[in-house]
């Protein structure tokens, strides 16, 4: 795999024409998770055995960033609405991109850098995600 700026990751919400880049970001993060299922037994011989089917996949996102616009704001402040965020996309350029529903599981916002606001957070996968590769 070649390597890449860090700046070729982008969060954002919705996709083709309607897409909205979520926060002009500074650094992304991508975690994959296919936890095993250990099963383990006396027969062995004292080595590990994890199941080919791993027990729980998810797809966690932590992103850092200027603000660009209030929507996330609103979404995690609003009463009677969910946290559960459908429609996300992190576009990995010359990769591909993941898409699914996410959970907003947090949001910071302070001004620590020449006053701009900058906002941090986790999107946590609910459900099945895709991803979609360029095939470079």
């Amino acid at each position: 795999m070649s390597k890449m700026a860090g700046r070729k990751i982008k969060l954002y919400s919705g996709s083709g024409s309607t897409k909205a880049l979520v926060a002009g970001g500074r650094e992304h993060g991508i975690t994959i998770n296919n936890e095993p299922i250990d099963v383990t037994d006396k027969g062995d011989d004292g080595w590990r055995a994890l199941l080919a089917d791993p027990s729980v996949r998810s797809v966690d996102i932590k992103f850092d960033g200027l603000m660009d616009g209030v929507a996330l704001v609103e979404l995690s402040l609003a009463e009677g609405t969910t946290a559960l965020l459908a429609g996300y996309t992190v576009e990995i350029e010359g990769m591909g991109s993941i898409s699914g529903t996410f959970h907003l599981s947090s949001i910071e916002i302070g001004s620590p850098h020449d006053d701009a606001a900058e906002i941090s957070g986790t999107l946590a996968s609910s459900g099945a995600v895709t991803f979609a590769g360029t095939g470079a």
